[in-house]
């Protein structure tokens, strides 16, 4: 199984105690955990997925985490 960048990055965090490479905290963190958390209970095929390629799913992803972004934004 072929796994996405981000199951890669939990792990990792997860092993340096939810600390990015810069040394700054995980942001969301908590939700991280609660994701890592709910894969334990249910078996997910992550699937890798260029970015930016005009594959719809993709790029309605990417739209909605942007105006997600944008919500937190001051």
């Amino acid at each position: 199984m072929k796994y996405c960048e981000m199951y890669y990055n939990i792990l990792g965090w997860k092993r340096k105690g939810w600390v990015l490479a810069s040394g700054q905290p995980v942001k969301n963190k908590v939700d991280f955990e609660e994701l890592d958390s709910v894969l334990k209970l249910v078996n997910v095929k992550w699937i890798y997925v260029e970015a930016h390629k005009g594959i719809l799913g993709n790029e309605k992803a990417d739209q909605l985490a942007k105006e997600g972004a944008a919500l937190y934004k001051s």
